[in-house]
């Protein structure tokens, strides 16, 4: 009889235990994912390629995704500018090499849009968002993007501030375009990363591209080194402030399937002077703006290269 009555109590605590694992685990899920901001798409209208020139398993396995950055500010609005797409990065995810290729697409690219006159690639996302952007992408790169993520930059100037800053070295021309900066390397909060990542009177639009992804690796490794404690709040601060059409399982999958403690992050520019020989730039006579003009297949081939390998 005792020992009946002692089995009893021990499963009674462990059905306890159980039963608060669970609420736990329900409670961490339920807080996580309430800051997503999901989008879904149509693939239908994605134009997504199936490009036979490429390995099918590396085609398979290695999963492209879109990344834009946006500024819905007012002020950015009064300029003409609001949704576009100041920022444009493929994403290549590749499990098997535990590495992520963030390949910059410069976003005064000028490029067919559909349903409009070819201009520059960042005018897509403000006449069709995410969806024409992805489209134009696949369209002019021969790429399969099937999802997105998209940054509005004030959320990330609140994500640099809960995250303590980040360090970035500066050059003495950058450092007198970011207020309260020196020469070398500075602590930045999220207002002067900003600043940072918006720079683009003392150079190019190349340059600018290559302050960005600094931003993006800054804050990866920021991430990254964050305790096991601190990272579900550093997940929700991150995905209270981007758009995405991929749901909370699907993040998860990506992230169970890299070491991110030792990912690998490379960064590569569309287009580049090393590469793009016939790279034209200057003011476009239809539209008035300075563009990129480039030849788009041999770009397209490029980046399968960057992505591939092939």
């Amino acid at each position: 009889m005792l020992q009946r009555k002692r089995a009893k109590i021990i499963m009674i605590v462990i059905c306890s235990v159980i039963a608060a694992v669970a609420v736990a685990a329900f409670a961490l899920w339920s807080y996580l994912t309430s800051g997503l901001n999901q989008v879904k798409l149509d693939t239908e209208d994605l134009a997504i390629v199936q490009d036979d020139s490429v390995d099918q398993n590396a085609w398979d396995s290695i999963q492209n995704i879109a990344v834009f950055g946006i500024d819905s500010t007012e002020e950015q609005a009064s300029y003409g500018d609001q949704y576009r797409s100041d920022l444009i990065i493929v994403a290549s995810i590749i499990p098997e090499e535990n590495t992520v290729k963030l390949t910059s697409i410069l976003r005064d690219s000028k490029v067919p849009i559909e349903g409009h006159d070819p201009q520059k690639i960042n005018a897509a996302y403000k006449y069709g968002f995410a969806p024409l952007a992805i489209k134009t992408l696949n369209q002019n790169f021969r790429l399969n993007i099937q999802d997105y993520v998209t940054i509005d930059f004030a959320g990330i100037e609140h994500l640099v501030n809960a995250l303590g800053g980040i360090e970035v070295e500066l050059t003495e021309e950058e450092s007198r375009q970011v207020e309260g900066s020196v020469p070398g390397w500075n602590t930045l909060d999220g207002y002067q990363v900003m600043l940072y990542a918006r720079i683009r009177k003392i150079d190019s639009d190349y340059y600018r591209a290559s302050r960005q992804q600094t931003v993006i690796s800054c804050l990866f490794e920021k991430i990254r080194n964050t305790s096991v404690l601190q990272m579900p709040g550093m997940i929700r601060e991150l995905l209270e402030c981007v758009e995405t059409s991929l749901s909370y399982g699907d993040i998860l999958k990506i992230i169970l399937s890299l070491d991110i403690r030792n990912l690998n992050l490379v960064n590569n520019t569309i287009p580049d002077i090393r590469y793009e020989t016939d790279l034209w730039g200057g003011i476009d006579r239809d539209h008035g703006e300075w563009v990129y003009i480039y030849d788009l297949d041999q770009a397209a081939e490029r980046l399968h290269q960057i992505i591939y390998g092939q």
